[in-house]
């Protein structure tokens, strides 16, 4: 129960983490990477890609993997709850299954 939310815990921080590495990405009209230098090159930004957004697009794709293994960690994972519905065991001191199961009339 504890990798369980050690596991969930990991899964927030990874997507709070993937949502401002994207919003740091420069769109059409440039974006939050300009305040961190990257638009300063020799022309302006005009030069195609600087060191700071190929490095961002890195951090961004490994967070991203992260994201999508620790995904499938929890998909594979089962919960509690699921393991002792598929047991037949009650998966709570009170001897009910989880909540919207359809074997159950809870």
């Amino acid at each position: 129960m504890i990798i369980n939310g050690i596991v969930i815990g990991i899964h927030v921080l990874l997507s709070l983490a993937l949502i401002a590495l994207i919003l740091l990405h420069a769109g059409r009209g440039g974006g939050l990477s300009d305040a961190f230098g990257g638009g300063m090159g020799p022309l302006g930004g005009l030069a195609g890609s600087t060191v700071v957004e190929r490095n961002l697009d890195r951090i961004t794709v490994s967070v991203g993997a992260l994201f999508a293994l620790n995904t499938l960690l929890l998909f594979i994972r089962p919960s509690r709850a699921a393991a002792a519905h598929r047991s037949g065991l009650p998966a709570y001191r009170s001897g009910r299954h989880s909540v919207g199961c359809g074997a159950c009339s809870v």
